[in-house]
């Protein structure tokens, strides 16, 4: 593998953490951060609003900062302030130790309703965290969300089945 190329998070897997709150990483997740200019090194973030803690490969901090950076994103330069704040307050750097494993904080599962057992979820370049009843509710709302949008849009055009993806 080519270390910086481009990471692309996907599958699931259900892990749970030791009694000090490691999570091993699923060996798939270690092979994509083998690609990463730094391997050993993550970001750990968690936003209101979010269900589950957030990993970021370290190189994307630069891309992550210039995004939120961007005052157009936001209603108010308040809002703009005080999304810098929360998001800047809770992102950490984490280590992948040898065994491949990172440690969650205890602030972090407390955020996230995190207790023992956890699914890690790709989502392209950022892999998520989830307790285990809050990802399967999520993905559910997703579903609904994805299936009234494609039947909105159908009325006015081609019947739903042609629209959904084939396996």
């Amino acid at each position: 593998m080519v270390q910086g190329a481009s990471i692309d998070f996907f599958g699931e897997a259900n892990h749970s953490l030791d009694d000090k709150g490691r999570l091993t990483l699923p060996g798939h997740v270690r092979t994509q951060l083998a690609r990463s200019s730094s391997p050993e090194l993550l970001w750990l973030g968690w936003m209101p609003g979010d269900a589950c803690v957030n990993l970021y490969p370290v190189e994307t901090k630069d891309e992550l900062d210039a995004e939120w950076a961007d005052p157009a994103r936001f209603s108010s330069t308040a809002q703009h302030s005080a999304f810098l704040r929360l998001w800047k307050s809770r992102l950490e750097t984490v280590s992948l130790d040898k065994a491949g494993r990172i440690l969650i904080p205890a602030s972090k599962r407390e955020l996230a309703g995190i207790k023992n057992d956890v699914v890690v979820s790709g989502k392209g370049p950022k892999l998520e965290i989830w307790e285990p009843e809050a990802f399967r509710a999520r993905l559910a709302k997703d579903e609904e969300l994805y299936l009234a949008t494609l039947a909105a849009e159908n009325a006015a055009g081609p019947d739903l089945a042609s629209r959904l993806p084939r396996c």
